[in-house]
This record gives structure tokens, C-alpha cells and sequence, in this order.
């Protein structure tokens, strides 16, 4: 059986947490992330995303917290985790 991908979870938090005009940070639920290697994975994907500053992964709580300048919502976050890294 292949390994699964960390992916945000169905129905997961997934919500902007403050931050200035210029920089937000947000909060994700991520499922699937089982080992360091995942945890790797989901910061490189979110890291591709234009404008994100900073990553900080949480594997035992499955949250990722994400900063960014320019980040007025969370869609390209989210499609930058669907994207293999």
C-alpha cells in the first residue's frame, strides 16, 4: 500500500489568525502526516507558495501555522499543499 500524502483534513480548521494589512498568519489542520518525512513535505509545499515567510509544523497536534506578507486568504495555502513537493 503506497503511503498517503499529508493533505488538509476534511473538514478542518483552516482559518486566518490576525496578522497587519501586509503580514497574516493562518492555522491548518493537516491529516495524514504520520513521521518527520511528512512533516518536511507539507513545509516545502507551503513554502513554494508566494508571499508565505514563515512554516511552523506541528506533527503530534496535525497544525501548521503559517505566516505570510500579501496573503489575503487561504486558497493558494490550500493548493499549495495539494501539489506534491
Amino acid at each position: 500500500m503506497a503511503p498517503q500524502t499529508p493533505a488538509l483534513a476534511h473538514g478542518a480548521l483552516a482559518r486566518g489568525i490576525g496578522g497587519t494589512d501586509t503580514r497574516r498568519s493562518f492555522e491548518l489542520a493537516v491529516e495524514n502526516m504520520t513521521c518527520g518525512k511528512c512533516v518536511g513535505r507539507v513545509e516545502r509545499a507551503l513554502k513554494t507558495v508566494q508571499g508565505v515567510v514563515a512554516v511552523n509544523v506541528e506533527l503530534s497536534s496535525g497544525r501548521v501555522r503559517v505566516e505570510g506578507a500579501g496573503l489575503s486568504d487561504m486558497s493558494a495555502l490550500i493548493t499549495g499543499l495539494s501539489k506534491p513537493a
